[in-house]
């Protein structure tokens, strides 16, 4: 929870969101476990897929890393690794901005022995380069996102509707998101709380930056407590270090 004030309906109770149930063979790609990012000047990118295993032997397993765009189609064998990266040229690849919001779908495939699919997870993510040289004595202290300054009008909301809580419709999401590049807004920022995963989505693929935010005002000084924050905080970084709509991270 973030603070007294905004408390009410579920969120005492843990219900922040819809949920959905998803089901999985033995082995599995970790959940949010596929990383991309590149070398900070877009000539190479990094693929890093985490696997749990579960209760399938680890012999025999492979990994295969797919990108038509980019040209990569690769497997790879992952026996016993919790964490398999790999390393890709790339070549002519299209920056993410607002004018032009480019992305790529990348794809792990955990295959058996033989073959089979056993689980498979899609990320669409882009290259870009974020910079904001703020330090004293610089000539340059505008915002620069791919080598460029830029001019940000953002706003601010807060995810929330009274006796709903959190748990926003669908279609709630899409028209709050198409109001945004309505009125102009080129950025976003979550008030101050990860809104749904929806939101980062639709600012990705319209171009729109986006602020992301965890924060808690009513913070228990226990070690099961702080235990939880810090998992909580490792799944919100999962989540969205894939967005390349991300230029701010805000942690409270």
């Amino acid at each position: 929870g973030c603070s007294g004030n905004t408390c009410e309906s579920p969120e005492p109770f843990g219900l922040f969101r819809s949920v959905r149930l998803v089901t999985t063979g033995p082995a599995r790609i970790a959940p949010w476990g596929v990383h991309v990012w590149h070398d900070g000047e877009m000539k190479k990118a990094f693929v890093e897929t985490e696997i749990d295993f579960g209760a399938l032997a680890a012999a025999g397993l492979r990994l295969r890393i797919a990108c038509p765009e980019l040209g990569i189609d690769e497997t790879v064998g992952c026996d016993g690794q919790k964490a398999v990266r790999r390393e890709y040229a790339l070549n002519g690849v299209t920056p993410w901005s607002p004018e032009n919001p480019k992305l790529y779908a990348v794809r792990a495939e955990l295959l058996s022995a033989e073959g089979t699919l056993l689980d498979a997870e899609e990320v669409r993510t882009g290259f870009n380069t974020v910079r904001w040289p703020l330090a004293s004595g610089l000539k340059e202290r505008r915002f620069l996102l791919n080598g460029q300054p830029l001019f940000v009008h953002g706003t601010s909301e807060t995810e929330h509707r009274f006796g709903g809580g959190l748990a926003f419709a669908p279609q709630e999401i899409d028209a709050r998101c198409a109001e945004l590049k309505r009125l102009g807004f080129n950025l976003l920022r979550e008030g101050h709380e990860p809104h749904d995963l929806r939101y980062a989505a639709h600012l990705a693929e319209s171009g729109i930056l986006y602020w992301t935010g965890m924060s808690t005002h009513i913070y228990f000084d226990t070690e099961e407590f702080r235990a939880n924050f810090l998992a909580e905080v490792e799944q919100w970084v999962k989540e969205r270090r894939n967005n390349p709509a991300v230029v701010i991270w805000g942690l409270q």
